[in-house]
């Protein structure tokens, strides 16, 4: 029986070092990019993934500076705002009434295959976006 204890106790350490270890490799995968390498692929596309509150979220970034945005749970609500990318790698934002129209700073990092994470720099949200060349949600930018 303790040999039993010892082995399940052996495995469990083990598991938890490769789930550990697998963790780290898919950070060391992500890659911080530049404000440079934004301002190639943000504008004119739409960025579209889910917010905080796991609802599906479409935005169009306008060369101007303008962005519009769909948000699709329970109805289609939009909204427009500003978005930019400053000189230290953050691509910031900030709705004309969604998200209590605070802006909202961003670093974002590849990870591959048009998809990115964008790590909130000035709260707690995070998010997974993937880029969708032009606007093909057909969003008017004001």
């Amino acid at each position: 029986m303790n040999q039993q204890r010892k082995f399940a106790s052996t495995n469990f350490y083990c598991s938890i070092s490769i789930a550990l270890m697998m963790f780290t490799a898919g950070s060391a995968a992500e890659e911080k990019i530049t404000a440079a390498e934004m301002r190639e692929f943000i504008p004119p596309n739409t960025l579209s993934g889910r917010n905080d509150k796991q609802i599906m979220v479409h935005v169009y970034h306008d060369p101007s500076g303008k962005m519009e945005g769909v948000a699709k749970r329970q109805g289609t609500h939009y909204d427009s705002g500003n978005w930019t990318i400053t000189d230290d790698d953050q691509y910031c934002r900030k709705w004309e009434r969604w998200r209590l129209k605070d802006l909202d700073c961003f670093h974002i990092y590849r990870l591959g295959d048009n998809h990115y994470r964008l790590e909130s720099v000035t709260s707690k949200y995070d998010s997974r976006v993937k880029v969708r060349e032009g606007n093909p949600e057909h969003l008017k930018v004001y």
